[in-house]
């Protein structure tokens, strides 16, 4: 696009409008990825000026995006994505062919921060759990806080929507933990009745697995803050791990361990990136593997849509 500042800045005082602009720029994106980062330079730019709305930046900063990591990818770089890893079953594909096409010919590591597979807890939860091959039942529960309907992140053509902009998170934590392909889910959200705002952030979503492992996370939003953020329980061999907040790891009944205690919760944000950069540095595969990546975003997708049908 010749001049996508003074397009910017046109559609700020309403001389061109948003469903055009978004049409030329969707054109551009596919033909010229070239051109990415100087539009979000200038999106950035102009947004900061205070001429554009909240929901027209938001709206053009996403679409951009959804191309650039595709054309890095494109350029043979690592990719390090802040979940989730696409919105949409049709940005999935594009990102899932474009990795397997580079990687015919390059080493190239996808990854998204699911940095809940690296806190010490989970680390310590996941290594006791490998000491037993039966299937585990699992409850994760999320109390997850309320977020305004007109909030960016409750847009599905912004931010996805909760369960695909956080949900995830639990989806791919549930699988790791389980270590087996999902193989089915089963939703539930809150009835459709007056006073209800927004339904999809108040759901259950219930996964199988192909070793016959099942687990339920119920996802909340309307809970009170007093109470603990995030809770995993797991049932197998008639024990119990249970996390309490990223706090306590507790076992009852669990062989040769009792109870692990932090000072400070960490759900593993710093340890995810360090796992990343090390993995290039030391010429290592991807932390989390690429499989595990793409069946976690299409799940977490699919569940989103499930809910919304």
């Amino acid at each position: 696009m010749a001049n996508f500042k003074a397009a910017l800045e046109a559609l700020a005082v309403g001389k061109l409008k948003h469903e055009s602009l978004s049409k030329q720029l969707d054109s551009i994106l596919r033909t010229s990825p070239n051109f990415i980062n100087k539009m979000l330079a200038e999106l950035d730019e102009v947004y900061g000026q205070k001429k554009l709305e909240d929901k027209q930046y938001s709206v053009l900063k996403n679409q951009i995006t959804k191309f650039r990591k595709a054309h890095i990818l494109k350029a043979n770089k690592n990719v390090f994505v802040e979940k989730p890893l696409a919105i949409t079953l049709d940005e999935l594909n594009i990102i899932d062919e474009t990795y397997h096409k580079i990687n015919q010919y390059d080493a190239v590591r996808l990854m998204v921060g699911f940095n809940r597979r690296y806190a010490p807890h989970i680390i310590k939860m996941k290594t006791l759990l490998e000491s037993s091959k039966s299937p585990k039942s699992i409850i994760m529960t999320v109390n997850a806080g309320t977020i305004s309907k007109d909030h960016w992140v409750q847009d599905i053509n912004i931010g996805g929507g909760r369960i695909i902009g956080e949900g995830c998170h639990f989806i791919d934590l549930m699988r790791h933990l389980v270590g087996h392909k999902i193989v089915d889910f089963t939703t539930t959200i809150m009835g459709n009745v007056p006073g209800i705002e927004t339904r999809e952030d108040k759901a259950s979503i219930s996964l199988s697995f192909e070793d016959g492992s099942f687990g339920t996370i119920h996802y909340f939003s309307n809970g009170s803050s007093s109470f603990p953020k995030e809770r995993i329980e797991v049932f197998c061999d008639n024990a119990v791990l249970q996390i309490d907040n990223y706090l306590v790891l507790t076992g009852y009944g669990w062989p040769g361990f009792k109870k692990m205690k932090l000072f400070k919760q960490d759900k593993g944000q710093k340890a995810c990136a360090k796992a990343f950069i090390e993995s290039i540095v030391n010429g290592n595969d991807s932390p989390i593997p690429y499989d595990e990546v793409f069946e976690s975003s299409r799940v977490s997708i699919e569940v989103a849509n499930s809910l919304r049908n």
